[in-house]
């Protein structure tokens, strides 16, 4: 990772520029991969669980440029994501290593445009959102978020 941050009275600017190896969480031929898996639970109630990895979120084999923009009630973002056909579940074995082992994404790449805008209004009560364009997609992500304490005699 490269990058750089700029921190001014109000707005916070910078670009990062991100270059991940073929065998990052790979261990090799009759070995797992080399991460470890987190599992969170949201809601006590519902007992929604998210399961993942941790680690670095587009994973092996990816050259990552970002741009942002933020402030205290606002941040937008621009990623140019290129990715290469090596994944986490890729076998990884000897006859393989000289083709995983080339610099830069492995052919064939796919290529992804990622657009971020994140917006805050209020103090307590917050209401937020944040909206993603992730090439021809649109997530969006509506929220509302208060603040309280509880004294309990």
């Amino acid at each position: 990772m490269m990058g750089g941050r700029k921190k001014g009275q109000k707005i916070d600017y910078g670009m990062e520029f991100y270059k991940t190896s073929t065998w990052l969480y790979n261990k090799g031929e009759g070995n797992e991969d080399f991460t470890y898996p987190v599992w969170k639970n949201l809601l006590l109630a519902e007992d929604k669980t998210i399961n993942y990895f941790l680690g670095f979120p587009y994973g092996p084999d990816v050259e990552l440029f970002k741009i942002f923009l933020e402030g205290e009630h606002f941040g937008i973002d621009y990623e140019h994501l290129v990715k290469g056909t090596i994944t986490i579940d890729t076998p990884y074995n000897e006859e393989e290593w000289q083709k995983y082992s080339i610099h830069g994404p492995v052919p064939p790449t796919t290529v992804e445009n990622i657009l971020r805008l994140d917006f805050k209004i209020g103090n307590n009560p917050t209401f937020f959102t944040q909206s993603i364009f992730r090439n021809k997609d649109l997530w969006m992500l509506v929220g509302l978020e208060y603040t309280f304490s509880l004294k309990i005699p």
